[in-house]
Protein backbone atom coordinates (compact mmCIF):
# COMPACT_ATOMS: atom_id res chain seq x y z
CA UNK A 1 0.00 0.00 0.00
CA UNK A 2 1.27 3.47 -0.87
CA UNK A 3 1.68 6.27 1.61
CA UNK A 4 -0.07 9.58 1.00
CA UNK A 5 3.27 11.22 0.18
CA UNK A 6 3.97 8.55 -2.46
CA UNK A 7 0.54 9.15 -4.00
CA UNK A 8 1.14 12.90 -4.09
CA UNK A 9 4.57 12.38 -5.67
CA UNK A 10 3.04 10.23 -8.42
CA UNK A 11 0.27 12.76 -9.05
CA UNK A 12 2.82 15.56 -9.38
CA UNK A 13 4.90 13.43 -11.74
CA UNK A 14 1.83 12.54 -13.85
CA UNK A 15 0.70 16.17 -14.19
CA UNK A 16 0.76 17.32 -17.85
CA UNK A 17 2.83 20.39 -16.85
CA UNK A 18 5.63 18.00 -15.81
CA UNK A 19 5.45 15.77 -18.90
CA UNK A 20 8.62 17.06 -20.55
CA UNK A 21 10.60 16.59 -17.32
CA UNK A 22 9.16 13.12 -16.69
CA UNK A 23 10.13 12.03 -20.23
CA UNK A 24 13.70 13.13 -19.48
CA UNK A 25 13.72 11.05 -16.29
CA UNK A 26 13.68 14.16 -14.07
CA UNK A 27 11.65 13.51 -10.95
CA UNK A 28 9.79 16.23 -9.02
CA UNK A 29 11.85 17.78 -6.23
CA UNK A 30 10.07 18.27 -2.97
CA UNK A 31 10.48 17.47 0.69
CA UNK A 32 7.79 16.78 3.25
CA UNK A 33 8.45 15.57 6.76
CA UNK A 34 6.10 13.04 8.29
CA UNK A 35 4.50 15.81 10.38
CA UNK A 36 4.06 18.27 7.50
CA UNK A 37 0.68 19.58 6.40
CA UNK A 38 0.31 19.64 2.65
CA UNK A 39 -1.93 22.24 1.05
CA UNK A 40 -2.74 21.79 -2.62
CA UNK A 41 -3.48 25.08 -4.35
CA UNK A 42 -5.11 24.66 -7.77
CA UNK A 43 -3.82 26.73 -10.66
CA UNK A 44 -6.69 28.54 -12.37
CA UNK A 45 -6.53 29.69 -15.97
CA UNK A 46 -8.35 32.87 -16.95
Amino acid sequence: MQSESQKIFQEIQADPDNESFTKQGIKPLYYASSSARINIIPKFQE
